[in-house]
């Protein structure tokens, strides 16, 4: 209501109809498949293309690699407790409140998770896993181009990019 009183207005409304290959789609189905096209095309890398040698783009790099240090439990603890509540849950349903709340009984084992994943080299594909709004910028608003992609993901795994 305040936001509405000073003239800061949400651009998050309902996206009506969208034109897609001269096409206007109304079905809400079909506008989430739209963007979804449309925002998994954006920025895509062409894999095909030769990508020079690690070698050629850091000449003066350290011969070792480089290498991620333990996670400490202490550290895990403090990024759990000062999560942003404000936040939505992501894709996993749990919430930056609920895991603050729990943050004493889950950051030794998630400390113990996030170290297993940097030795294993590995990232769980459901971290990966994102809730996509569309967001108008301006511009016709059936074309998907005026929309930007805002993305909810894990909080569980924002802790651990951190």
């Amino acid at each position: 209501m305040i936001n509405h009183l000073v003239g800061k207005t949400t651009k998050t409304s309902s996206c009506e109809a969208l034109v897609y290959d001269g096409k206007t789609i109304r079905k809400q189905s079909d506008i989430a498949n739209i963007f979804n096209i449309f925002f998994t095309g954006v920025g895509r890398i062409d894999t095909q293309q030769k990508k020079p040698a690690f070698s050629e783009i850091l000449p003066n790099s350290n011969p070792d690699g480089f290498r991620f240090g333990r996670i400490s439990p202490h550290l895990v603890l403090q990024l759990l407790t000062t999560l942003n509540i404000s936040k939505p849950a992501g894709p996993d349903e749990l919430s930056p409140e609920f895991l603050r709340k729990v943050a004493i009984f889950i950051y030794q084992p998630l400390t113990h998770l996030f170290n297993k994943c940097i030795v294993e080299n590995a990232f769980p594909d459901t971290w990966k896993l994102a809730h996509v709004t569309p967001v108008y910028k301006k511009g016709d608003s059936s074309d998907p181009s005026n929309y930007r992609p805002i993305s909810v993901t894990s909080a569980v795994s924002k802790v651990f990019e951190k």
